[in-house]
């Protein structure tokens, strides 16, 4: 199903919403970044937000680096890398800019930990960017905050929404004429993220077209599987809960990422290993 939208109807939903705008201290790292700045000038700009010198360098102590007990941003620059580091600093931008009201609990927790999974995986495999998937998967679901914020209501959608997957993007449409997919996908082209990210987040919940290449390149489609993935390994292996929704997806999951079912237990264990 093609979700685009015409630019008609994306001035009219963009006025409807308020997305939020590219951090200045993002804007500066980048432009930092590609004039290929030295680590202490990155370090500078960064350092200039303290909340954010403190999210990067705990980030880069988390289980999703696994560097251990750094003790300065300056080695957390090193550790990371040009790649990661611009991942970790969008991640921890894209949490500030969308505060969650009480009622969506642990999600930016939720997502850092399938985040973490789905970039130890990318690395193992080495089939997509393990920075990248770490990057799609907090911004996979960025649309949910963004539209609960703009509609208090939207909750009860949600609810309705999660309990029927595959009708998850046509119970929101129903209700609130847009859908997260296509709110997520303007806010990764507002924020300037790789096309391969953006197109992921927006056909995230057509797993029946992962094998579409007219509709989505090869390196999305493994995006969308490997999300999936991980959030499914971090339900069943780490919290101990059923998954009852993958029954239905299992194949494409697995055969777009060309896994073998010993891969698959090899992956986890080492999930449940991460608990």
């Amino acid at each position: 199903m093609n979700r685009l939208l015409s630019e008609t109807d994306t001035a009219k939903l963009l006025k409807s919403l308020t997305l939020p705008a590219l951090p200045a201290v993002l804007s500066e790292l980048r432009a930092a970044q590609s004039r290929e700045a030295s680590g202490a000038e990155l370090a500078k700009i960064i350092g200039r937000d303290l909340g954010l010198s403190a999210a990067v360098l705990k980030t880069a102590n988390s289980p999703s680096f696994a560097a251990g007990k750094l003790d300065s941003l300056n080695d957390a620059l090193h550790f990371l890398g040009t790649a990661n580091l611009d991942s970790v600093v969008t991640g921890v931008a894209l949490k500030r800019a969308l505060p969650l009201p009480p009622i969506l609990g642990m999600f930016w927790e939720e997502s850092t930990r399938i985040a973490a999974i789905a970039a130890m995986l990318a690395q193992r495999w080495r089939m997509v960017r393990p920075d990248q998937a770490y990057l799609f998967c907090l911004f996979r679901d960025c649309g949910i905050p963004v539209l609960t914020q703009r509609f208090p209501s939207y909750v009860n959608t949600l609810a309705r929404a999660m309990t029927n997957p595959a009708r998850f993007i046509e119970i929101e449409q129903k209700s609130r004429a847009t859908s997260h997919v296509v709110v997520g996908y303007l806010l990764a082209r507002t924020w300037f993220l790789p096309e391969l990210l953006a197109q992921a987040i927006l056909y995230h919940h057509d797993f029946e077209q992962l094998y579409d290449e007219s509709l989505l390149s090869l390196d999305s489609a493994r995006l969308i599987a490997l999300a999936r993935l991980a959030e499914h390994l971090m339900q069943t292996r780490q919290r101990h809960e059923a998954d009852p929704h993958w029954v239905d997806i299992q194949d494409y999951i697995l055969t777009t990422l060309s896994i073998s079912s010993e891969a698959y237990d090899d992956a986890a264990e080492l999930v449940e290993a991460m608990s």
